[in-house]
């Protein structure tokens, strides 16, 4: 608007009833700019469905402070190889697993966590899916690549969050707020679950007040977690977001931590698989890959 701003993003987004963009508060903000979107659209008739165009203009310097979600003072659950992947959200390690058929949907961080105590007033997610396909067209954007926060200890988490379903992007990055109810400054525990079902290129966490105390995490009433291996079903398919596919389920409510080796196409137990998950401290092992073909597991490990 006048000389004070300049377009610096087109984002075109999928036809719909222009409702649920206008009336959400959701917003893109690239990092270094101003939280400006516009929200133009063109009407056909009197027909309620508009193509709406999400165009983006810097106006400040963003003073947030962004705090990548992979590294301290937060703690990730559910990704053993994440060292070994050298801060990726990948399942399996990239160097031994990319000649793998399964590679692309062990790329999806299904299961995984990021957890945490603070006592922010407010808590922002800079979300980054790089550029990443939504692979499953019986599934929304929402339950394929949205975040779950949880508030609350193992075992008594409680739903807070999940982004409106107009924000969410597999093109650029985007920011999602989420503002607890309680006192202010007060401490709370926050568990957040990861996509199931796209990649997650980066995860950057912005806390208000900049003065906000970031503690680490309840322990879960084990100290290894519960590794499952299996199918479709396992990763989340038809789930209707990344906190609830069936192994999360049960180890939210058993108040254990979880790896989540559901692979959508996963119909065979490799040899290089068994050895990479072996080197995992688990406290059980879940299998469910013989679901998937038990003739080629019969064949594959006889009796």
């Amino acid at each position: 608007e006048g000389q004070t701003s300049r377009v610096i993003s087109r984002t075109p987004m999928a036809s719909g009833n222009l409702g649920q963009y206008v009336s959400s508060s959701t917003h893109y903000s690239p990092p270094g700019t101003g939280k400006v979107a516009l929200y133009l659209h063109s009407r056909q008739g009197f027909t309620p469905r508009a193509k709406i165009y999400r165009i983006c203009c810097q106006r400040s310097a963003d003073k947030r402070t962004w705090l990548p979600a992979n590294q301290p003072p937060f703690t990730v659950c559910g990704l053993p190889f994440m060292k070994e992947n050298k801060g990726a959200y990948y399942r399996y390690p990239e160097a031994r697993a990319k000649h793998l058929a399964t590679w692309g949907a062990s790329c999806q961080p299904s299961g995984a966590r990021v957890r945490f105590k603070t006592d922010a007033d407010k808590i922002e997610l800079l979300i980054n899916h790089g550029n990443s396909t939504f692979p499953w067209p019986e599934m929304s954007a929402l339950s394929m690549a949205g975040i779950d926060i949880y508030q609350g200890p193992p075992n008594q988490m409680v739903f807070a969050w999940r982004p409106d379903r107009g924000l969410i992007s597999k093109d650029s990055p985007y920011i999602g707020a989420y503002t607890p109810k309680g006192n202010p400054g007060e401490m709370r525990e926050y568990t957040l679950y990861l996509p199931m079902y796209a990649r997650l290129a980066s995860l950057d966490i912005s806390l208000s007040p900049a003065s906000a105390k970031v503690e680490p995490p309840t322990p879960y009433k084990l100290d290894k977690p519960v590794v499952w291996y299996s199918t479709s079903f396992a990763q989340g398919a038809g789930a209707s977001g990344p906190s609830m596919s069936f192994p999360a389920l049960t180890c939210r409510l058993l108040g254990v931590d979880l790896a989540n080796y559901g692979i959508s196409g996963n119909r065979e137990w490799k040899p290089e698989e068994a050895g990479m998950l072996s080197e995992i401290p688990a406290a059980a092992y879940v299998m469910g890959p013989i679901l998937g073909d038990a003739q080629s597991m019969e064949e594959r490990y006889p009796k």
